[in-house]
């Protein structure tokens, strides 16, 4: 391989070198951060750099250059620009010649939870191979999401997915906001990312993984790095945690002690790195996963149950329109029966009549909503026969009546990965005067909202509302031939009240309806989306399966 074209310089002098981004890096509210680089790179350090380092530190500077940079500092601190830098650094010095293999490319990789966050870091390496000169002769092409350089480097984005990051070799990755990154109660766990990318950067010497956030809740991998490194002489990872103003001195304080007066648990993670104490994870994904009922999506109404309802209303735009059903079992384990979502945009009228007719299947003619505050939606339910009443509590008070439930082992949900996935995010939130939220983490909560109404609700069903099977069979006969207490029936009277009691019987005997499993007969590609919930009209769909016929016209 014939020495391809490239730029040999080391970070730090990439950030100061004119004809590089030494304008970009110019003046003393950059001088923590060129300590902070010296020290990951292993240069040696000026006094004055090595008491800007220990202060953000509290260790000695490494003695050799770090596999991990850990940065913990506050919003505005200028994390992404110093990433950039690090990314930029580390494409344009990398001589690929016995380190990869013919086709192969080294890849920095700018990964965050969500593409709009990657692009941060990206767009600006973007610009910069852009616009100075010198780095963009090392240009082979640049694309919405894709600079490729002359060098067999590849500086891309991507979204934080464990399942489509590996097979690749990592010159550089940059896990940007990790501690807002989704922990093990999530589909894609940080650790499992960071797992799934580990030995692509084990397969180039010198790459560097970076991690760059705010303080967050205690919890996660960022938390953990923290814990496990920060003032530790550990000689690979190299831990730093500071304020928005010891990163960026010209950042304005009075903008920060206002935010600390509105809100000091949010804003003292926001810009003092403060680790927040008040939040937590307000469900884990064991207690989730152990109430699951794995492959039921839908359990049929069945006789003498008594169905309860709660739903959270949607316009239309922007969130579900979703429902849920539940019941209480004689051995008090609170059942989930059926989910109904509508996603927008959608007709409010018309899923208020689906909904109607779903909640009628379940001899449900009252519902439970939430403070939705829309004067439409009692009078849509009313047109179809439902009753809607205002909730007794808010959001958080029925989210907090289910933790019992699911703690001791009560709960019992269908298999619905979407809304397993929203009751995983929750966060808890206790403020000083020790009152309670229960907020959405990033996301929606609507399907979550709506089983958590339904679930609290038929939790407060009185065991002694339980009726006896006779007494149920003498309330439903369509004749009632003996609610009137004959003290001498005739013997005609008696042979009705035989032959209705062995019907009713005979209906007790035979057989009652399955619950509806994924994958029963139907098409999976019918009923489900692509992030594996089921459509707004999944209920309908598997109940016309499961009965080989309309469920109404």
């Amino acid at each position: 391989m014939t020495a391809p074209r490239r730029l040999s310089f080391s970070p730090i002098e990439v950030m100061s070198a004119p004809r590089l981004l030494g304008p970009f890096f110019a003046g003393p509210s950059w001088n923590r951060w060129r300590a902070v680089v010296k020290a990951a790179y292993a240069e040696k350090l000026t006094a004055a750099e090595r008491k800007l380092f220990n202060e953000i530190a509290d260790r000695d500077p490494p003695k050799h250059r770090v596999k991990e940079l850990v940065a913990i500092v506050g919003r505005g601190g200028g994390k992404d620009s110093v990433a950039s830098l690090l990314a930029i650094a580390c494409a344009i010095s990398f001589d690929p010649r016995g380190k990869l293999r013919p086709g192969e490319r080294a890849t920095v990789l700018c990964l965050a939870v969500d593409k709009s966050q990657a692009s941060i870091v990206y767009d600006y390496c973007r610009a910069a191979f852009e616009e100075v000169p010198a780095l963009a002769k090392l240009v082979v092409s640049i694309g919405a999401e894709t600079i490729e350089l002359t060098n067999h480097v590849v500086i891309e984005i991507h979204t934080a997915n464990y399942r489509t990051l590996r097979g690749r070799s990592y010159l550089a990755v940059i896990a940007d906001e990790i501690g807002f990154w989704r922990d093990v109660n999530f589909a894609n766990p940080d650790t499992e990312i960071l797992t799934a990318v580990n030995p692509g950067l084990g397969r180039i010497a010198d790459s560097i993984l970076i991690m760059i956030s705010s303080a967050h809740k205690r919890s996660g991998l960022l938390y953990q790095r923290w814990h496990d490194y920060f003032g530790k002489n550990d000689e690979d990872v190299l831990c730093v945690l500071g304020t928005t103003r010891q990163f960026n001195s010209t950042y304005s304080a009075r903008t920060i002690e206002k935010k600390l007066a509105e809100d000091p648990q949010r804003y003292s993670a926001e810009y003092l790195s403060h680790w927040r104490d008040d939040l937590a994870s307000f469900l884990s994904r064991d207690l989730l996963d152990a109430a699951v009922d794995p492959g039921v999506i839908v359990r049929p109404p069945q006789p003498n149950i008594h169905y309860i309802a709660g739903c959270d209303p949607s316009g239309g735009r922007g969130d579900s329109f979703t429902a849920a059903i539940a019941h209480r079992e004689k051995d008090g384990m609170i059942v989930l029966d059926a989910l109904f979502e509508a996603k927008s945009p959608f007709n409010p009228s018309a899923v208020v009549s689906e909904i109607a007719a779903l909640l009628k299947d379940y001899h449900c003619y009252q519902t439970t909503g939430d403070n939705y505050g829309a004067e439409w939606v009692p009078d849509a339910f009313s047109k179809h026969g439902i009753k809607f009443l205002p909730p007794s509590r808010d959001r958080s008070g029925f989210y907090i009546d289910t933790l019992p439930l699911f703690t001791s082992g009560r709960a019992r949900l269908l298999d619905n990965p979407k809304m397993v996935r929203q009751f995983a995010s929750l966060e808890r939130r206790t403020f000083s005067t020790g009152r309670e939220r229960i907020d959405p983490g990033p996301g929606h909560d609507d399907l979550a909202n709506s089983a958590a109404i339904a679930l609290s609700l038929a939790a407060a069903v009185k065991s002694s509302m339980n009726i006896s099977d006779a007494l149920l069979a003498r309330a439903r006969q369509p004749s009632r031939p003996f609610a009137i207490d004959f003290s001498h029936p005739t013997a005609e009277q008696r042979a009705m009240r035989e032959k209705s009691e062995a019907w009713w019987r005979a209906q007790r005997a035979g057989p009652q309806p399955e619950p509806i499993r994924a994958g029963s007969g139907h098409s999976p590609e019918a009923t489900f989306g692509p992030d594996g919930s089921p459509h707004s009209v999944s209920y309908s769909d598997l109940w016309d399966l499961h009965t080989k016929g309309k469920r109404r016209s």
